[in-house]
């Protein structure tokens, strides 16, 4: 796993976890590498990455598959909490899995789905339209969540705050009739 945080001055952390550890670092009896990029608690602790393992069971239990068992193993911080507000995006194997808008993290994973399942416009559109699209279509389809943005907006991953500016951004485009 390639995860790479982009900085709003320039810099750009890397963190490649095929080459900064050994090719075993969890031991023979390891048979699967679990890699868990835990966005969900940046407020708090930060961006950070856990690491665990999965074992060989020494025993058999009969069956025609061995067990492997779960062993947790370490958070490792890549950007601490006082760094967030400097990070632009985060991507994961080039494929961007957070970014900011009006100063909080898009959810990418959220964002991609919503567009998959509520999306049904030009796949060129930017993001500012895709984002008002959605919350649009959310907001007739699920009149139970209407006049609640957060509600909306947490369905796809999209902070209110974000949806406002793409909002205004839109709202700025030239009318078809101008052109």
């Amino acid at each position: 796993m390639r995860v790479e945080i982009d900085y709003e001055d320039g810099r750009l952390g890397v963190f490649d976890t095929a080459n900064l550890v050994a090719g075993q670092p969890f031991g023979g009896a390891c048979v699967a590498a679990e890699l868990v990029l835990r966005l969900d608690a940046a407020e708090g602790e930060g961006i950070c990455l856990d690491i665990h393992h999965h074992d060989i069971s020494g025993s058999e239990e009969g069956g025609d598959v061995p067990y492997a068992d779960r062993c947790r193993g370490y958070r490792v911080c890549l950007a601490d909490a006082g760094e967030l507000d400097g990070i632009e995006c985060v991507s994961v194997d080039g494929r961007a899995v957070a970014w900011k808008r009006a100063g909080r993290f898009v959810d990418g994973a959220r964002f991609e789905r919503a567009q998959r399942l509520w999306y049904s416009e030009s796949p060129n559109a930017c993001e500012n339209y895709r984002a008002c699209r959605i919350y649009d279509y959310l907001e007739a389809s699920r009149p139970d969540l209407r006049g609640d943005p957060e509600a909306i907006c947490a369905l796809f991953g999209y902070p209110a705050e974000a949806l406002a500016e793409a909002r205004r951004a839109e709202a700025a485009q030239p009318d078809e009739e101008e052109e």
